[in-house]
């Protein structure tokens, strides 16, 4: 098997995986609160991904890291490790799971907006156009295709979601900058999710033990979902260009809508179809130069 085509598979299972972020916020939830699951979750995570590191001889990295460095990454883990996904638990929980999938995937738009404000990348009209079809893909989600439809039951936990996209894009896009080892920056990117979220869980209503019935759920979410997935994916990249899996990364929207259908039951509108199709494309349009590159490979 040639390391294209294992790099490809595996950028299938991570895309099947992460689908079901959608369906363990939803069912994690159902006797935790947001603060206790992602308690866990972390926590979880931050035990596997230690042991990994361990095994792996990459655990003594973290002594090396500059002060600077410290900084970056623990501010970087409570972006896209305690704050994005508390806020999309939040939204998994309170509000419809097909908007809240959508706008969570409007990030990589947003991340090209931030890279063009922050570190002043060019504005290529690839850019510019992804943008601007996510957030058409955000408003026809959120008014149903009909400006009556701004009377959302839960309009600010739709915001808490478009922040939650936002602070995911600036992990995403501040992690460009980073050349620190992955696996050891992840201890210390789940360490900080578990630190925040047990503060969080404290202030909010205590500790509480998951039950025997959430179990599974939290680990499967720790262990798979947040650390397998995102070794896997790492594995796959030093296998082949980035520009090559990424378009991969698109279609997990479009599971994540089959899951929450097929699980839940969750009703499909005709515009979230629209909204998701938009989200594809930006997404596709997003990834710079992929389709041509695709082509020539073609060939």
């Amino acid at each position: 098997m040639s390391s294209q085509l294992k790099s490809m598979l595996a950028a299938i299972v991570c895309v099947s995986l992460w689908g079901f972020v959608a369906v363990v916020s939803r069912v994690g939830q159902y006797h935790l609160d947001r603060f206790q699951f992602l308690f866990w979750v972390s926590l979880i995570s931050t035990i596997g991904m230690l042991v990994f590191c361990y095994f792996k001889g990459t655990l003594s990295l973290l002594k090396f890291y500059s002060k600077k460095q410290w900084y970056q990454v623990i501010g970087l883990g409570f972006l896209g490790g305690y704050l994005y996904y508390l806020l999309i638990f939040n939204g998994y929980a309170k509000a419809n799971g097909m908007q809240v999938m959508i706008i969570q995937y409007t990030w990589p738009m947003m991340m090209s907006v931030f890279s063009i404000v922050l570190f002043k990348e060019s504005a290529h009209w690839r850019k510019v156009l992804a943008t601007i079809l996510g957030a058409i893909a955000v408003f026809v989600v959120i008014t149903k295709g009909s400006l009556s439809g701004f009377s959302v039951e839960q309009p600010w936990v739709l915001v808490s979601v478009v922040l939650g996209a936002a602070s995911f894009a600036l992990f995403n896009t501040f992690m460009k900058q980073m050349s620190v080892e992955p696996s050891s920056m992840f201890v210390v990117f789940f360490g900080v999710a578990t630190v925040c979220s047990f503060i969080s869980m404290l202030v909010s209503g205590g500790v509480v033990l998951p039950s025997s019935d959430d179990w599974p759920v939290v680990i499967f979410t720790g262990l798979v979902l947040n650390g397998f997935s995102d070794l896997l994916w790492l594995w796959a990249l030093r296998r082949n260009e980035a520009s090559f899996l990424a378009p991969f990364i698109f279609f997990t929207p479009v599971l994540s809508t089959l899951y929450l259908y097929l699980i839940f039951h969750d009703p499909f509108l005709p515009i979230y179809g629209l909204g998701l199709m938009l989200v594809v494309i930006a997404g596709l349009l997003n990834s710079r130069g992929i389709l041509k590159k695709s082509i020539k490979k073609a060939r």
